[in-house]
């Protein structure tokens, strides 16, 4: 190198300052940098006391087949807020629960229902005859939220709940009759890893089969801000309290 270059090489080392490591191993006499901390590792859904995902659903039976969309909302230990839609169009139906009461709002056509959770409203919600804590548990276990337990210790959602921080992936629930005769079973495929099942398959049995499937779970961001009623869908103006039956004929298609 000639003189030129050993100057301005000089000249810009001069004009670039020590980076505070190089400062640092100079006064240390040669410690090595220090290490960036780790962010902190994402908590486990069992530890969680809320989380919210959406997933695509099917049910299969007599009259054939439909689709449907879902986001849902869930809240330890009670609260829950799922919104349905269907093939198209926007949401069809609101499903909300707090402390053991549940509020199911078409908004398209002004309808309402109440009702309890541990009473039947899978027909109206999704078409097939099942509690509302079998609903819950199956989103429960799927999430593995295990502290959203709307239906407490008593429920028909699993008894005594065990300790949160436990693992709950079961591959088969069977709901029997008095008899022993098999009435539902909760399917669930865990396969594919992660936090949520592959799939899972809630099946009616007896002389008019019908499957619910749920698959493409996916975490969604929890809202910055929520209205105080969030678990109390409000009623649009001019609302009228309806039937099951009406209910379920606006469900998802």
């Amino acid at each position: 190198m000639n003189w030129k270059g050993i100057l301005v090489l000089a000249a810009a080392l001069i004009a670039v300052p020590p980076l505070a490591g190089c400062a640092a191993r100079a006064r240390s006499g040669g410690a090595s940098i220090a290490p960036e901390p780790m962010p902190p590792a994402p908590e486990p859904p069992a530890m969680r006391d809320r989380g919210a995902f959406s997933v695509q659903g099917r049910i299969q039976g007599p009259d054939g087949s439909r689709r449907f969309g879902m986001r849902v909302w869930v809240e330890a230990p009670d609260r829950l807020r799922a919104e349905i839609r269907g093939a198209v169009g926007g949401v069809a139906l609101v499903a909300t629960a707090d402390a053991g009461a549940v509020r199911i709002v078409v908004p398209s056509r002004r309808l309402y229902t109440e009702s309890r959770i541990e009473e039947e409203i899978g027909t109206d919600i999704l078409g097939i005859p099942v509690s509302g804590c079998d609903l819950a548990m199956v989103l429960r276990i799927a999430s593995g939220l295990r502290r959203f337990r709307p239906c407490g210790a008593d429920g028909t959602d699993g008894g005594a709940a065990p300790a949160a921080e436990s693992v709950e992936r079961p591959g088969m629930i069977v709901d029997t009759s008095l008899s022993g005769e098999e009435m539902i079973r909760f399917g669930f495929d865990w396969t594919g890893g992660g936090d949520f099942p592959r799939e899972t398959r809630v099946e009616i049995l007896g002389e008019e089969e019908t499957t619910l499937s749920l698959s493409g779970f996916e975490w969604i961001d929890w809202p910055r801000s929520q209205a105080p009623d969030f678990y109390r869908e409000p009623l649009p103006a001019g609302a009228r309290r309806a039937t099951r039956g009406e209910i379920a004929a606006e469900g998802p298609r």
